[in-house]
Formats: structure tokens, C-alpha cells, sequence
């Protein structure tokens, strides 16, 4: 019980955060979407020259 009053409450703290600030937010997201992008083709170059 204790863990979801703390997953309601950081939620409730994300949803105003994102509120204040959906620009630092957008960013984020971005990057996220960039970093998880890069690792995934630089996973897939290594196949292709360990010829997997």
C-alpha cells in the first residue's frame, strides 16, 4: 500500500513538473528517443560485422 501512495504522489509531482515545464520535458524525451536510437545501430553495425 505504502509503495503505491508513492507511485500516485511522484506521479502527481510529474504531471505538474510537466506542467511547469513541457519544453525541459520535450528535451528529454528527445534525448531519450536519440540515445535509445543510437544504441540500437550501433548494436546492429556490430552484427553486421560479426556477420550475425
Amino acid at each position: 500500500m505504502r509503495t503505491l501512495v508513492k507511485v500516485a504522489g511522484t506521479a502527481v509531482v510529474m504531471k505538474e513538473s510537466i506542467k511547469e515545464q513541457p519544453c525541459v520535458w520535450a528535451l528529454t524525451a528527445l534525448s531519450i528517443a536519440i540515445v535509445v536510437k543510437l544504441i540500437y545501430d550501433i548494436g546492429y553495425a556490430m552484427g553486421q560485422v560479426a556477420g550475425l
